[in-house]
């Protein structure tokens, strides 16, 4: 029987590690007094210094046209060393593997730009994100070993994580143990972050300015809605761009440090290693030429920019400039099946108004909020004087408070209410809505004065139909 010989034991002088990346190489500078490329050359085992393959950034704020970087990997082992002289006094060094158990093996990179926005999200203390939110180095999620017992032959990975398929898309578990996602790629504007853009969101007519870590917002998308008169009623998530100016640089180097720290596997003591902190440089390039397109490209998610080219005539009504604040499923707050009751997150979830529209991506269903500005009924409140029995007695809209107000700050002036008085000596004891009138803009308990006798007669409104999601179109107000 043949026994696998043991390798001898070395009574170790010191420890090191052996570092390798994937997709990368040392970073060592040639000089002319180096040894020529076929002159045998001795392994350095402590080189700490590496770079990986460039890669090319796209303005990743534009679309989902971003590069996965799971391939980026950084590999560590632990070797125990000897250093000794023959009698000619010639040096020479015994290199031998050891087995270890891991402690850790760590990635971390440093913002090229010392802007103080790199790390997702604790560089940003007022957003209010999941505490199991994985870091994110300037998009970049990392991914390190640990606590492995780990044989002579086999090297401890870290490295930048590209999710479990490979497609860059990092799932992770909330603290309400729900399933995430999140995408480990370079962010452009954190990486080029010499750059101005801004632009209007959906539903707002107010610029935002974009900042690290964002992107121009590229959902909601759903460019084929129609009304149900068949008209276009097109969704885009951005009104427009108003400023965009690139970084015109070329590249932006981004350094990454590995740390590796071990116990021996026998004793549990840790391993003193002379090298335990690796560098990995990755340059970022972009194409500075690639401008004109970018911008034509952001202009097919903006609502005001019309980037399907539809004639006026097939718009639905108000699109695309003055189109009503749209809900939409799954968006801004409103969970799939879920009926719109406040408007959404962007607005703080204020109250819905009358023409709001709701749009169940799943169903294909479009709603119009309904809130009724159309009275029902009349009740006197004050029957004035100097009245007779008349038909088409126009009504005037009292505001409120006080009675008095600015028109500048009124959105809607409720108009159109004509009625039909009865009377008794003088005074107002009837009213009924007359149909020679077209009302709008009115609100259940409003107060109106009867025009004629001495103007003092006062009419209350009632409207006791609930606002709620119909069909058909609803105007604005």
């Amino acid at each position: 029987m043949t026994e696998t010989p043991t390798p001898p034991v070395i009574f170790a002088q010191g420890y090191g590690v052996t570092w390798e990346v994937e997709n990368g190489g040392p970073d060592i500078e040639t000089n002319l007094s180096d040894r020529l490329p076929f002159d045998e050359e001795e392994p350095d085992y402590f080189n700490t210094k590496f770079k990986w393959d460039s890669v090319e950034l796209k303005y990743s704020a534009i679309g989902e046209d971003y590069e996965p970087l799971g391939r980026f990997k950084v590999k560590a082992k632990v070797f125990a060393y000897t250093d000794t002289k023959d009698d000619t006094g010639t040096e020479s060094r015994q290199i031998q593997y050891i087995d270890y158990t891991l402690v850790s093996l760590t990635i971390t990179s440093d913002d090229p730009n010392s802007g103080g926005t790199w790390i997702y999200p604790d560089d940003y203390p007022e957003q209010q994100e999941d505490e199991n939110h994985p870091k994110q180095y300037g998009g970049v999620i990392m991914k390190n070993d640990t606590n492995k017992r780990r044989m002579r032959t086999e090297f401890s990975v870290c490295g930048l994580d590209g999710g479990d398929s490979g497609n860059g898309i990092v799932k992770w578990v909330s603290s309400n143990r729900k399933i995430m996602e999140a995408i480990s790629a370079y962010n452009y504007i954190d990486v080029f972050d010499d750059t101005e853009f801004s632009f209007i969101p959906m539903n707002s007519n107010d610029p935002v300015d974009l900042r690290d870590n964002e992107k121009f917002r590229l959902t909601p998308l759903y460019p084929d809605v129609k009304d149900e008169n068949g008209k276009h009623a097109p969704i885009y998530p951005m009104n427009t761009v108003t400023t965009f100016r690139p970084d015109g640089r070329d590249s932006v180097t981004v350094t990454y440090t590995a740390k590796f720290s071990a116990v021996n596997t026998n004793t549990g003591t840790e391993i003193p290693l002379d090298n335990p902190v690796a560098t990995i440089k990755q340059t970022c390039v972009q194409d500075v030429s690639d401008y004109a397109k970018q911008m034509e490209n952001l202009f097919q998610y903006c609502n005001w920019n019309n980037p399907q080219q539809i004639d006026q005539e097939d718009f639905a009504p108000d699109y695309p400039i003055m189109y009503p604040y749209t809900n939409i499923n799954g968006f801004e707050g409103l969970r799939p099946g879920q009926t719109p009751r406040t408007r959404g997150d962007d607005t703080d979830n204020s109250e819905l108004e009358r023409g709001d529209i709701w749009y169940n991506p799943n169903t294909n269903e479009r709603k119009y909020y309904n809130i009724s500005d159309v009275p029902e009924s009349l009740e006197v409140t004050e029957g004035g004087h100097g009245y007779k029995d008349r038909k088409g007695v126009m009504c005037v809209w009292l505001p409120p408070q006080e009675r008095c107000y600015k028109i500048t700050e009124q959105s809607n002036i409720p108009f159109g209410l004509v009625c039909d008085i009865k009377t008794k000596d003088g005074e107002v004891v009837s009213a009924t809505i007359a149909d020679t009138g077209t009302p709008s803009g009115w609100a259940d308990g409003d107060i109106v004065a009867v025009t004629g006798g001495k103007n003092d007669a006062r009419l209350r409104i009632s409207i006791k139909e609930e606002p709620g999601w119909i069909d058909n179109y609803v105007e604005v107000f």
